[in-house]
């Protein structure tokens, strides 16, 4: 049962502790870097734009940057392909003639704009690559360990409303030891929504045996103070404090293992 020991220097205060939410912010498509003089310098992030008068244009049907920046199509033609053409074959958008199923900066339509990492294919805005543990759900990097809408996959909607460690929860779960430590090591390391999620379906029984359990391996093997367990010791070993904890679930905690069977 070493993986329960994970939680000792974490679940007391994760328990306790209020969800936190929170957002990243938005990725300007503009890179700035400086060249040897220390002069600043701006580049496109996306492979299909070009930097004209400090702005990201796409010069294949910019109406005022046709084939190059600066180049304007006269009234009445559309810029295609980089070259001012009469009529158009995709949608006109301010002037110019867009293929919105490809441009980042009218994509589906006129005036929805892809942000960040993300890439217009087939007129959606589709991030390229998820971060690990989340999955790729409706053009969206989605945390499926707690999505109430995926919920473990893209699509699974819990009923309940309540998604824990990639499982519906019922109104009516309520878990015991053994199945709480299954659903807190279930989680993604530091993810306190999925955690504080298991902590909250847990029965009373089932939180004051994992509590007590916890409480006794800590004293047994401290987690704090330059004690055998605390990773911030520059002593620390991870080796040895495995050890003792697992020497003190069979002898000192004995009952208190037992008991959370």
């Amino acid at each position: 049962m070493r993986h329960s020991l994970w939680l000792g220097s974490t679940f007391v205060a994760l328990t306790l502790a209020a969800c936190i939410s929170g957002g990243g912010a938005g990725t300007n498509n503009n890179v700035i870097t400086h060249d040897d003089a220390g002069t600043t310098m701006h580049n496109c992030n996306v492979a299909t734009q070009t930097m004209c008068n400090g702005v990201c244009v796409n010069t294949n049907t910019d109406h005022n940057n046709c084939g190059g920046c600066g180049n304007a199509c006269n009234a009445g033609e559309t810029c295609s392909g980089g070259n001012c053409m009469s009529g158009c074959a995709f949608t006109m958008c301010s002037g110019a003639c867009v293929d919105t199923s490809s441009d980042n900066s009218h994509c589906g339509t006129c005036t929805r704009v892809c942000s960040g990492s993300q890439q217009c294919t087939n007129g959606l805005c589709v991030s390229q690559g998820c971060p690990a543990g989340q999955l790729m759900c409706n053009g969206s990097c989605t945390i499926v360990s707690n999505d109430p809408s995926n919920c473990g996959s893209c699509g699974n909607v819990c009923a309940s409303g309540v998604c824990t460690a990639s499982k519906c929860m019922t109104t009516t779960t309520m878990l015991g030891c053994q199945d709480l430590i299954a659903c807190i090591n279930n989680c993604a390391q530091g993810d306190t929504t999925c955690i504080n999620g298991c902590a909250a379906m847990a029965s009373p029984t089932g939180k004051a045996q994992l509590q007590a359990l916890i409480t006794c391996v800590n004293g047994a093997c401290p987690i704090t103070n330059s004690g055998i367990c605390d990773s911030t010791s520059a002593s620390y070993n991870a080796t040895n404090c495995g050890n003792c904890e697992n020497t003190a679930q069979t002898g000192t905690c004995a009952t208190q293992n037992n008991n959370c069977m």
